[in-house]
């Protein structure tokens, strides 16, 4: 076996470049970016049985150990990492449940394309560690013809485009649009593959946005959803007192 096919052993976790910009990387104690750092890379990088792609298990000795930490420091960054939505966490008797909350959208190769195919070679590399990226409505006969990856959707996501009209409308007897479906499914599809969001978390959010007075009558399309998601979620977590779905 020649250099170029040695395989690297234990995968390999991708990071963005605006990594250097954010807030935890410029104006956080150093030790919080390396405690970050060490999640990421420890989080499943597929479903397993145990977990879900994302999660993990850990015990707060376990990242002290791992990163030089102290038990404060790792609580003030898992509590910040948490209200800035970048990590949910839920206690258990042996320790804590983790989740990377946009774990598939920043380790997803295409997400870092533009327009364009992610190189081959790239992914089938990359695929060892993470899943690889989806090819919508692809044509192999008109590949090199087409620039552009048309984007599709999935039966999920057309679903929840169907259950968002219906409760709009029993919402609002008087509100009257016929929906292009597709088009709907399409922009729901974006909040789940681009912005992370899992497909029952959305379902979660219609559901409770339609039963709010105020953002009832707000929410009336999958873009006004997308748009206000995460300002929802702020209000729905207050109001439920800390939910575990979002």
């Amino acid at each position: 076996m020649n250099e170029k096919e040695v395989i690297i052993k234990g995968g390999a976790t991708l990071w963005a470049r605006q990594t250097i910009d954010s807030e935890i990387f410029i104006n956080k104690p150093h030790v919080w970016f390396k405690i970050w750092f060490y999640i990421v890379n420890r989080v499943s990088h597929k479903d397993t049985k145990r977990y879900k792609r994302g999660e993990t298990f850990f015990q707060q000795d376990w990242i002290c150990e791992a990163t030089g930490s102290t038990k404060d420091q790792v609580k003030k960054c898992i509590g910040w990492l948490r209200d800035n939505g970048m990590i949910s966490t839920r206690r258990s008797t042996r320790g804590t449940w983790l989740k990377v909350c946009k774990y598939s959208h920043f380790q997803r190769l295409d997400n870092y394309y533009y327009n364009v195919k992610a190189p081959d070679k790239a992914r089938e590399k990359h695929v060892r560690s993470t899943t690889e990226a989806p090819r919508y409505n692809k044509n192999d006969k008109n590949d090199k013809n087409d620039k552009k990856d048309i984007i599709n959707y999935s039966e999920e996501s057309l679903k929840l485009a169907k259950l968002l009209y219906k409760l709009i409308k029993d919402n609002n007897p008087a509100w009257y649009v016929n929906p292009n479906f597709d088009k709907w499914a399409e922009d729901i599809d974006k909040i789940i593959r681009l912005d992370g969001r899992t497909a029952e978390q959305v379902e979660w959010m219609i559901e409770w946005c339609q039963k709010d007075d105020f953002w009832s009558q707000n929410i009336l399309s999958p873009i006004k959803l997308r748009k206000q998601f995460n300002q929802m979620v702020v209000k729905a977590k207050k109001s439920k007192g800390g939910i575990t779905i979002i």
